[in-house]
């Protein structure tokens, strides 16, 4: 299906959001873009989130809406905070998407906005962080987005999640991705190289409203009983 990136992106729309009554974990900074399919419009909806709290957290469920002026344009339910588990002082993503079905014009968002609950877990049975470097490669065909692992462990780590979250630089949020790589192992001592590459039709709308990626920030974890 061929997307067409509209002429809309939204920076900073929902700026300190907390999780809900025990304010475990905040939203440093939300941003969306919009793509269209067809005859459809696609929002894709990205989210920094921060454990600053002294326990280790996880998503026990979460939902978003997709905001213009004081209406709401759709609602839907956030798939999953990656990498799964936040120790204290991390930070992970969110990323999920809203299909706006049959609209003639490109929506006209102006926020979002996050409902989110979290779990305390105990660290002995969550995931353990991995060391992460993180690179901008320009090339011909766009900007990728490199992520290099480090396995510190003693023994392979397998399926290891990572997210990662483009910023400028000035520090706002433009975009987020990430993956679990299942049933991949990575020997102890060993390094594993992931890329993500970034569509060029984004870039060129980010060129048009004065945003440029300038820094990525990376998170790496697996699980706690993998071994």
């Amino acid at each position: 299906m061929k997307l067409r990136f509209a002429a809309v992106l939204c920076l900073l729309l929902a700026l300190s959001r907390p999780g809900l009554a025990d304010e475990q974990a905040a939203l440093a900074q939300t941003s969306c873009s919009i793509l269209q399919a067809g005859d459809s419009w696609i929002v894709y909806c990205y989210a920094q989130v921060v454990n600053g709290t002294d326990s280790t957290l996880c998503l026990e469920q979460g939902d978003f809406e997709v905001l213009s002026g004081d209406g709401v344009l759709g609602s839907g339910t956030v798939e999953q905070l990656s990498p799964y588990f936040l120790g204290p002082g991390e930070e992970g993503y969110l990323f999920d998407a809203l299909v706006l079905e049959d609209a003639a014009d490109a929506p006209q968002v102006t926020g979002l906005s996050y409902d989110l609950q979290y779990l305390t877990v105990d660290p002995l049975y969550s995931s353990r962080s991995l060391p992460i470097t993180a690179e901008l490669l320009a090339g011909e065909d766009g900007l990728t987005a490199e992520l290099t692992i480090e396995n510190d462990q003693e023994a392979t780590v397998w399926s290891p999640a990572l997210a990662f979250g483009l910023f400028t630089e000035g520090g706002s949020l433009l975009f987020a991705d990430g993956r679990t790589l299942e049933n991949v192992g990575v020997p102890s001592g060993a390094e594993a190289i992931v890329r993500f590459d970034i569509a060029p039709a984004l870039l060129e709308r980010w060129a048009e409203f004065g945003a440029e990626p300038a820094e990525v920030r990376a998170s790496c974890a697996f699980g706690g009983d993998d071994d």
